[in-house]
């Protein structure tokens, strides 16, 4: 054999025995964070990951059906870090905690992020993308009723997540560049306002004036 094919053996051997899956889904994600959705495509992913084109058609039906798994794990993975950012949070300090790791997780994996709440996938097409998100968002609600809002709490939770997704969207885009203000500063004093609307209409059943 001879020392070309031996070296292509050693680089495909592993894929066999089931991480290929996993190669071409961080090639995807390393594709998104370099260029957004425009750069992912079947035959680059499988280019990165040193396989055939055809390759990834063994776990993926299409370019749309690997973006989809990407962002179901995003979703995932913000979903624990909001859940690990409140059970870490100092007492009081959950409805500061949560729109910190939202913020952090948008601006270390932008591309993934971007991905997540774009237009590039049809989210309905994909029941493991559909659960993911909702259980993305179910955490968002379950820490607004441990804040004390009255059920079932959906008005607020979508007021926090347009919070926080506005104020990502901001960063990510370059709009708060220039201002005399840390971020830290922005996401305490919008956290201070929203408990404050809380505890309001916690004791008056009225929003606040």
């Amino acid at each position: 054999m001879s020392t070309s094919n031996q070296d292509d053996h050693r680089t495909r051997a592993p894929y066999h025995h089931g991480a290929l899956r996993e190669a071409l889904i961080e090639a995807a994600e390393a594709l998104l964070e370099e260029g957004g959705p425009k750069a992912v495509s079947l035959r680059e992913v499988a280019r990165r990951v040193g396989v055939s084109h055809n390759a990834p058609y063994r776990h993926f039906a299409d370019r749309e059906t690997l973006l989809a798994e990407v962002a179901a794990r995003g979703f995932r993975a913000m979903t624990r870090r909001l859940a690990e950012a409140e059970a870490t949070a100092p007492p009081g300090r959950a409805l500061h905690a949560r729109p910190q790791a939202y913020l952090r997780f948008a601006q270390e994996k932008r591309g993934v992020y971007l991905l997540m709440f774009g237009s590039e996938i049809d989210k309905t097409a994909y029941q493991g993308l559909a659960e993911a998100a909702s259980e993305s968002f179910q955490q968002l609600l379950n820490g607004v009723l441990r804040e004390g809002a009255p059920a079932p709490g959906l008005v607020e939770a979508l007021n926090t997540w347009a919070y926080v997704h506005g104020l990502a969207h901001l960063v990510l885009d370059g709009q708060l560049k220039g201002f005399p203000v840390d971020l830290d500063s922005l996401v305490q004093a919008g956290s201070d306002v929203f408990r404050a609307g809380l505890s309001q209409k916690a004791h008056t059943g009225t929003p606040p004036r």
